[in-house]
């Protein structure tokens, strides 16, 4: 699912999905997020986050 993030401070973003979903999280929480929930994150790189040894349990 697509989004878009508007930055609030620094310190906070606000996530918007293509369906009008809503939060506001930590900046340093928000590639986490997007890896969580499967969110394709638009402005905004989280490709040095990566986890690829982390499994899901």
């Amino acid at each position: 699912m697509k989004a878009r993030v508007k930055i609030l401070d620094n310190q906070l973003v606000l996530v918007e999905t293509e369906l009008g979903q809503k939060c506001v999280v930590p900046k340093s929480e928000l590639c986490r997020l997007a890896e969580r929930f499967g969110l394709e994150i638009e402005g905004y790189d989280c490709s040095h986050t990566k986890r690829s040894n982390v499994t899901n349990l």
